[in-house]
């Protein structure tokens, strides 16, 4: 047996320990391994932060059209029910070029695969298509569809806010957002049930403090809840982008106090109730959470969970930002309409990243906040520093500007004290290190 003939065995090993055991119901684990069918790279915005809107030309081949990946997600499903493959959630990561009948055709084809294993499907969209009554129809249709077969289709609305969307234009320059436009988004929230998932970015984070108090007003009004389930119904994300400046870093500190005031009034300025309610409750609009919790995977985002398929050419790959040429891990071979076989290509870097830390990656390992970092984006990695592994020296910087601004804010507003004791509750490593990290933010002059 030849040296890349080991590797490959090794690999599709590894990927049949890793996953497919998982598929067959042969092991379980706190963690699911759901599949991500990585689809069209086409969209009707092109968002200011947005990776494939700047390197679309690297993640996707050329000849990712509908018409391909439609027919190659059927062949995919089908593969999945020829070996009684249970992936327990299916998550449609795509643009939204496809028409009307195209939505109805791949979500049908889901459906079909859904029922027959009780899965959840997960559909992150951007709201552009409240502008056309067909898509809002299909959407509706097929998510009710879901519904009345008890089974899940949960759509998460990646929407930044009225005042924070300026970095989020359309791609049509004669669509604009309007009043209207939110307003129909309103309408059309309860029917969806939408998560609300916006972006706090660099080309926007001059807006976030009238953009919060806007987005969970919008909240509040559109779902027709009070003010504390308004605010816990949206998840923040910061973009970990390497152009956060000196000045947007300024404006992040000033948000990230603000944003600590803002949500302590609305818990009544109450420090026990903020802590455990709003930060270990409900995870604290993502922004909070890891002051107090740990992720036990590796990296802190879904990389280790999901296997990720570029349906355009059946290729497996790390995950949706790291589809790189020749980070490719292997491709799914198709003959006459059917997957044959799994051919490796790049084994290594999946199996580096299956089995990898943030806390234990270059300059992360001796990191002084290591243990509250959000962590680094191995896509972002890979873009600016042609390697996944090596973290963005701007995007340390604010991970250390977003958790000094969070401690600080915590000591002004009177909530330290009951978040020391909360953390010296459970004395164990993670908590002892969290809290002596926070306590080392509070020191002095110890700006990266």
């Amino acid at each position: 047996m030849t040296f890349k003939e080991e590797n490959d065995k090794l690999y599709l090993d590894i990927l049949d320990r890793y996953f497919f055991e998982f598929w067959r119901g042969k092991k379980t684990s706190d963690y699911k391994r759901p599949l991500e069918l990585n689809l069209s790279p086409y969209c009707s915005l092109k968002c200011k932060y947005c990776y494939i809107n700047k390197f679309r030309s690297k993640l996707f081949p050329p000849n990712a059209k509908n018409a391909l990946l439609l027919k190659n997600t059927e062949i995919l499903l089908r593969w999945l029910i020829k070996n009684n493959f249970n992936v327990g959630e299916i998550e449609i990561f795509s643009g939204d070029s496809f028409t009307a009948s195209q939505i109805d055709e791949l979500y049908g084809m889901v459906f079909d695969y859904a029922k027959i294993y009780n899965i959840d499907v997960v559909v992150p969209i951007n709201p552009a298509f409240v502008l056309e009554d067909e898509k809002v129809k299909t959407y509706l249709k097929w998510r009710e569809i879901f519904l009345k077969n008890d089974l899940k289709m949960h759509f998460s609305l990646s929407m930044d806010g009225k005042y924070a969307d300026i970095a989020r234009p359309f791609t049509n320059e004669n669509v604009t957002y309007t009043d209207d436009f939110y307003k129909r988004v309103a309408e059309l929230a309860p029917l969806f049930e939408f998560g609300f998932h916006p972006m706090i970015a660099p080309e926007n984070i001059h807006v976030w403090k009238e953009n919060i108090k806007w987005y969970v007003d919008f909240v509040q009004k559109a779902l027709e809840i009070n003010e504390e389930r308004a605010l816990n119904s949206i998840y923040l994300l910061e973009v970990r982008n390497p152009n956060w400046t000196k000045k947007r870093l300024l404006y992040l500190a000033s948000f990230t106090f603000y944003l600590t005031k803002f949500t302590f009034a609305i818990y009544n300025h109450n420090p026990d109730l903020y802590m455990n309610d709003f930060i270990k409750k409900e995870k604290g609009v993502n922004y909070y959470s890891s002051v107090i919790s740990t992720v036990g995977r590796g990296f802190t985002c879904s990389i280790q969970e999901f296997i990720t398929v570029r349906v355009a050419d059946l290729a497996i790959v790390p995950c949706h930002r790291t589809a790189w040429p020749g980070f490719e891990s292997a491709n799914l071979e198709v003959k006459d309409n059917q997957i044959v076989n799994i051919k490796p290509i790049n084994p290594w870097i999946h199996l580096a990243v299956l089995s990898g830390r943030n806390d234990n990656a270059p300059f992360c390992s001796h990191c002084p906040i290591n243990s509250l970092c959000t962590g680094f984006c191995l896509g972002t990695n890979l873009e600016y520093n042609k390697q996944p592994f090596i973290p963005v020296p701007n995007v340390c910087r604010m991970e250390f500007t977003k958790y000094k601004s969070i401690a600080k804010s915590f000591k002004m507003l009177g909530i330290w004290d009951v978040y020391e004791s909360f953390m010296k509750k459970d004395d164990c490593y993670y908590n002892n290190k969290k809290l002596q990290q926070m306590k080392y933010l509070l020191e002095g002059n110890n700006d990266l």
